[in-house]
């Protein structure tokens, strides 16, 4: 079965990219630990943003709307008692 990527999913899997892109580059660039090493904060940067990106990924792929639950709800309300309803 072919998996479907969706805007959200690949904007997680942009985040954990850049996650482990901030964390090799900040290790590379540590020789110089001060706020004068753009080198550095940039790397940072990378790190905190592939986090929050991760973090919107998710927040958009948990709001999505999946045609399976759709079908679900309607089978739930055909097999209910009309008591239930």
């Amino acid at each position: 079965m072919k998996k479907m990527f969706t805007p959200s999913m690949l904007l997680q899997r942009f985040g954990v990219f850049s996650f482990f892109f901030g964390i090799l580059a900040t290790a590379v660039t540590m020789y110089d630990f001060s706020d004068k090493n753009i080198y550095l904060m940039v790397s940072i940067g990378f790190i905190v943003g592939g986090v929050q990106t991760m973090i919107i990924g998710a927040a958009f792929q948990s709001m999505q709307q999946h045609p399976k639950q759709e079908k679900v709800r309607e089978d739930v309300l055909d097999n209910m008692n009309p008591s239930q309803v």
